[in-house]
Protein backbone atom coordinates (compact mmCIF):
# COMPACT_ATOMS: atom_id res chain seq x y z
CA UNK A 1 0.00 0.00 0.00
CA UNK A 2 1.52 3.38 -1.33
CA UNK A 3 -0.96 5.86 0.10
CA UNK A 4 -2.38 6.74 3.39
CA UNK A 5 -5.41 9.05 3.36
CA UNK A 6 -5.97 11.74 6.31
CA UNK A 7 -9.12 13.64 6.37
CA UNK A 8 -9.96 16.54 8.79
CA UNK A 9 -8.35 19.26 10.28
CA UNK A 10 -4.65 20.21 10.32
CA UNK A 11 -5.26 18.92 14.33
CA UNK A 12 -6.59 15.79 13.66
CA UNK A 13 -4.35 14.75 10.49
CA UNK A 14 -0.49 15.77 12.34
CA UNK A 15 -2.29 12.98 15.11
CA UNK A 16 -2.66 10.45 12.24
CA UNK A 17 0.85 11.34 10.62
CA UNK A 18 3.16 9.62 12.84
CA UNK A 19 1.56 6.00 12.39
CA UNK A 20 0.98 7.06 8.82
CA UNK A 21 4.89 8.24 7.85
CA UNK A 22 6.36 4.56 9.15
CA UNK A 23 4.30 2.75 6.40
CA UNK A 24 3.79 4.98 3.86
CA UNK A 25 5.43 6.74 1.01
CA UNK A 26 2.92 8.61 -0.34
CA UNK A 27 0.09 10.61 2.23
CA UNK A 28 -2.83 12.36 0.61
CA UNK A 29 -4.90 14.90 2.14
CA UNK A 30 -8.49 15.43 2.17
CA UNK A 31 -8.93 19.05 2.83
CA UNK A 32 -11.06 22.38 2.21
CA UNK A 33 -8.18 24.77 2.80
CA UNK A 34 -4.90 24.05 2.07
CA UNK A 35 -3.37 26.48 3.73
CA UNK A 36 -3.98 23.83 6.45
CA UNK A 37 -1.33 21.61 4.04
CA UNK A 38 1.36 24.98 3.72
CA UNK A 39 1.74 24.65 7.66
CA UNK A 40 2.32 21.30 7.86
CA UNK A 41 5.09 21.56 4.83
CA UNK A 42 6.48 24.62 7.08
CA UNK A 43 6.98 22.66 10.24
CA UNK A 44 8.53 19.67 8.44
CA UNK A 45 10.76 22.06 7.09
CA UNK A 46 11.55 23.29 10.48
CA UNK A 47 12.19 19.78 11.86
CA UNK A 48 14.62 18.96 8.60
CA UNK A 49 12.65 15.39 8.30
CA UNK A 50 12.67 13.34 5.28
CA UNK A 51 10.00 15.25 2.73
CA UNK A 52 6.86 12.76 2.20
CA UNK A 53 5.23 12.92 -1.39
CA UNK A 54 1.82 14.66 -0.02
CA UNK A 55 -0.98 15.94 -2.15
CA UNK A 56 -4.46 17.57 -1.58
CA UNK A 57 -7.91 15.63 -3.28
CA UNK A 58 -11.05 17.58 -2.57
CA UNK A 59 -13.41 15.06 -1.00
CA UNK A 60 -15.52 14.26 1.85
CA UNK A 61 -15.30 10.68 2.69
CA UNK A 62 -12.43 8.07 2.69
CA UNK A 63 -11.47 4.51 3.90
CA UNK A 64 -8.16 3.71 6.20
CA UNK A 65 -6.17 0.66 5.60
CA UNK A 66 -5.39 -1.05 8.54
CA UNK A 67 -2.06 -1.79 9.40
CA UNK A 68 -1.14 -5.15 9.85
CA UNK A 69 2.00 -4.49 11.69
CA UNK A 70 1.24 -3.96 15.75
CA UNK A 71 2.36 -0.58 16.87
CA UNK A 72 4.39 -0.04 20.12
CA UNK A 73 4.37 3.13 21.88
CA UNK A 74 8.48 4.12 22.76
CA UNK A 75 8.42 6.05 25.92
CA UNK A 76 11.78 7.53 28.16
CA UNK A 77 12.71 10.46 29.34
CA UNK A 78 15.14 9.90 25.67
CA UNK A 79 12.39 12.31 23.97
CA UNK A 80 14.15 14.99 26.82
CA UNK A 81 17.53 14.49 25.27
CA UNK A 82 20.01 16.70 23.20
CA UNK A 83 19.74 14.23 20.62
CA UNK A 84 15.99 12.95 21.02
CA UNK A 85 15.09 12.24 17.03
CA UNK A 86 18.54 10.49 16.36
CA UNK A 87 17.97 8.48 19.09
CA UNK A 88 14.22 7.66 18.27
CA UNK A 89 14.87 7.20 14.34
CA UNK A 90 17.59 4.33 15.29
CA UNK A 91 14.90 2.52 18.01
CA UNK A 92 11.94 2.91 14.80
CA UNK A 93 15.00 1.19 12.46
CA UNK A 94 15.07 -1.62 15.11
CA UNK A 95 11.66 -1.94 15.50
CA UNK A 96 11.10 -2.55 11.83
CA UNK A 97 13.78 -5.05 12.05
CA UNK A 98 11.73 -7.04 14.27
CA UNK A 99 8.65 -6.44 12.88
CA UNK A 100 6.83 -3.75 14.57
CA UNK A 101 6.33 0.19 13.93
CA UNK A 102 7.59 1.94 16.62
CA UNK A 103 5.75 5.52 17.92
CA UNK A 104 7.75 8.43 19.92
CA UNK A 105 5.88 10.34 21.93
CA UNK A 106 6.47 13.67 19.29
CA UNK A 107 4.99 11.75 16.95
CA UNK A 108 2.54 13.78 15.34
CA UNK A 109 3.18 17.08 17.62
CA UNK A 110 4.46 19.48 15.15
CA UNK A 111 1.57 22.31 15.68
CA UNK A 112 3.02 21.77 19.12
CA UNK A 113 6.67 23.43 17.93
CA UNK A 114 4.78 26.85 16.96
CA UNK A 115 2.87 27.00 20.55
CA UNK A 116 4.32 28.99 23.61
CA UNK A 117 5.55 27.19 26.57
CA UNK A 118 2.82 26.78 29.13
CA UNK A 119 -0.38 25.02 30.72
CA UNK A 120 -2.05 24.71 27.41
CA UNK A 121 0.79 23.64 25.28
CA UNK A 122 1.59 21.09 28.22
CA UNK A 123 -2.00 19.76 28.21
CA UNK A 124 -1.97 19.49 24.74
CA UNK A 125 1.16 17.40 24.51
CA UNK A 126 -0.17 15.34 27.34
CA UNK A 127 -3.64 14.79 25.17
CA UNK A 128 -1.41 13.68 22.05
CA UNK A 129 0.61 11.48 23.96
CA UNK A 130 -2.85 9.94 25.17
CA UNK A 131 -4.46 9.55 22.15
CA UNK A 132 -1.33 7.68 20.45
CA UNK A 133 -0.64 5.42 23.04
CA UNK A 134 -4.39 4.22 22.73
CA UNK A 135 -3.72 3.47 19.16
CA UNK A 136 -0.48 1.79 20.08
CA UNK A 137 -1.00 -2.34 20.77
CA UNK A 138 2.49 -2.57 23.20
CA UNK A 139 4.45 -0.04 25.07
CA UNK A 140 8.48 0.17 25.55
CA UNK A 141 9.42 2.14 28.50
CA UNK A 142 12.89 3.47 29.26
CA UNK A 143 14.11 2.82 32.83
CA UNK A 144 17.22 4.64 33.10
CA UNK A 145 16.98 7.27 36.39
CA UNK A 146 15.95 10.93 35.45
CA UNK A 147 17.96 14.20 36.23
CA UNK A 148 20.63 12.17 38.66
CA UNK A 149 17.52 11.03 40.38
CA UNK A 150 17.26 7.12 41.46
CA UNK A 151 13.89 7.09 39.74
CA UNK A 152 13.00 6.60 36.54
CA UNK A 153 10.96 10.19 34.57
CA UNK A 154 7.80 10.24 36.37
CA UNK A 155 5.76 10.70 33.33
CA UNK A 156 7.01 7.29 31.39
CA UNK A 157 5.89 6.20 34.82
CA UNK A 158 2.77 7.40 34.09
CA UNK A 159 2.41 6.25 30.59
CA UNK A 160 3.23 2.68 32.04
CA UNK A 161 0.71 2.90 34.36
CA UNK A 162 -2.10 3.69 31.66
CA UNK A 163 -0.96 1.43 29.18
CA UNK A 164 -1.12 -1.15 32.21
CA UNK A 165 -4.65 -0.59 32.81
CA UNK A 166 -5.68 -1.02 29.01
CA UNK A 167 -4.30 -4.62 29.29
CA UNK A 168 -1.31 -4.61 26.85
CA UNK A 169 2.05 -5.72 26.81
CA UNK A 170 4.54 -4.55 28.29
CA UNK A 171 8.52 -4.20 28.74
CA UNK A 172 11.20 -1.73 30.48
CA UNK A 173 14.71 -1.45 29.03
CA UNK A 174 17.49 0.58 30.95
CA UNK A 175 21.96 0.98 30.83
CA UNK A 176 21.66 1.25 34.69
CA UNK A 177 21.53 -2.56 36.18
CA UNK A 178 21.90 -1.15 39.92
CA UNK A 179 19.13 -2.21 42.18
CA UNK A 180 16.49 0.27 42.86
CA UNK A 181 18.31 0.43 46.60
CA UNK A 182 21.64 1.11 44.94
CA UNK A 183 20.57 3.61 43.10
CA UNK A 184 19.09 5.05 46.25
CA UNK A 185 22.42 4.62 48.73
CA UNK A 186 24.22 6.27 45.50
CA UNK A 187 21.83 9.55 45.71
CA UNK A 188 21.54 9.82 49.60
CA UNK A 189 25.52 9.84 49.68
CA UNK A 190 26.06 12.19 47.30
CA UNK A 191 23.15 14.92 47.61
CA UNK A 192 22.94 14.62 51.18
CA UNK A 193 25.98 12.72 52.24
CA UNK A 194 24.36 10.15 54.16
CA UNK A 195 23.80 6.30 54.49
CA UNK A 196 21.02 4.20 54.66
CA UNK A 197 20.86 2.13 57.45
CA UNK A 198 19.35 -1.32 58.31
CA UNK A 199 15.47 -1.69 59.70
CA UNK A 200 14.22 -2.97 63.07
CA UNK A 201 12.05 -4.93 60.84
CA UNK A 202 13.27 -7.16 58.35
CA UNK A 203 10.10 -8.21 56.50
CA UNK A 204 8.20 -6.09 54.31
CA UNK A 205 9.08 -4.30 50.66
CA UNK A 206 12.71 -3.18 52.57
CA UNK A 207 15.01 -4.06 54.67
CA UNK A 208 17.05 -0.32 54.93
CA UNK A 209 15.63 2.97 55.80
CA UNK A 210 17.06 6.29 54.46
CA UNK A 211 17.89 9.32 56.90
CA UNK A 212 14.13 10.63 57.08
CA UNK A 213 13.28 6.95 58.44
CA UNK A 214 11.75 6.25 54.91
CA UNK A 215 11.80 2.56 54.23
CA UNK A 216 14.37 1.89 50.72
CA UNK A 217 12.15 -0.91 49.27
CA UNK A 218 12.06 -2.89 46.01
CA UNK A 219 15.17 -5.19 46.54
CA UNK A 220 16.18 -6.84 43.62
CA UNK A 221 14.02 -4.52 41.30
CA UNK A 222 15.96 -1.65 39.20
CA UNK A 223 13.04 0.84 39.62
CA UNK A 224 9.79 1.42 41.85
CA UNK A 225 8.08 -2.59 42.49
CA UNK A 226 4.97 -0.89 40.45
CA UNK A 227 7.18 -0.40 37.87
CA UNK A 228 9.02 -3.27 37.16
CA UNK A 229 6.14 -5.66 38.53
CA UNK A 230 3.62 -4.21 36.42
CA UNK A 231 5.98 -4.68 33.35
CA UNK A 232 6.36 -8.20 34.61
CA UNK A 233 2.68 -8.94 35.12
CA UNK A 234 2.02 -8.20 31.20
CA UNK A 235 4.34 -11.32 30.55
CA UNK A 236 6.97 -8.04 29.70
CA UNK A 237 10.72 -8.01 30.66
CA UNK A 238 13.39 -5.84 32.06
CA UNK A 239 16.69 -5.75 30.29
CA UNK A 240 19.91 -4.35 31.12
CA UNK A 241 23.11 -3.49 28.76
CA UNK A 242 25.40 -0.99 28.96
CA UNK A 243 24.09 -0.11 25.47
CA UNK A 244 21.04 1.19 25.18
CA UNK A 245 20.41 -0.02 21.97
CA UNK A 246 21.39 -3.58 22.94
CA UNK A 247 19.01 -2.76 25.71
CA UNK A 248 16.80 -1.91 23.81
CA UNK A 249 16.93 -4.70 20.90
CA UNK A 250 16.51 -7.50 23.79
CA UNK A 251 13.48 -6.07 25.12
CA UNK A 252 11.70 -5.32 22.07
CA UNK A 253 12.68 -8.75 20.94
CA UNK A 254 10.51 -10.21 24.23
CA UNK A 255 7.96 -7.51 23.45
CA UNK A 256 7.31 -9.06 19.67
CA UNK A 257 7.11 -12.56 21.22
CA UNK A 258 4.62 -11.84 24.04
CA UNK A 259 2.43 -9.93 21.34
CA UNK A 260 3.10 -13.04 18.91
CA UNK A 261 1.60 -15.15 21.66
CA UNK A 262 -1.23 -13.07 22.82
CA UNK A 263 -2.02 -13.20 19.27
CA UNK A 264 -2.30 -17.29 19.03
CA UNK A 265 -4.55 -17.45 21.75
CA UNK A 266 -6.97 -14.73 21.16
Amino acid sequence: MECFALLGSYKTQTELLGIAGTRYQRIVFFVNDSSEQQRFFENKKKRKETPIDCSICEKKVMTLPAVSQPKVYLAGDLVFRPDAYAIFEELKAICRQVGVVGMAPFDGQEEVEDMEPGIATSLAIATLDRNLMDVCDAGIFCLDPFRRAPDMDPGTAVELGYMSAQGKPLAGFTVDGRTYPDKVQAYRKNAWDDELVPRASKGGSGSLEDADGLIVHSEGMVQNVMVEGFIRMSGGIVSIHTSIHEAFRIAITALVQELAQRAKQA
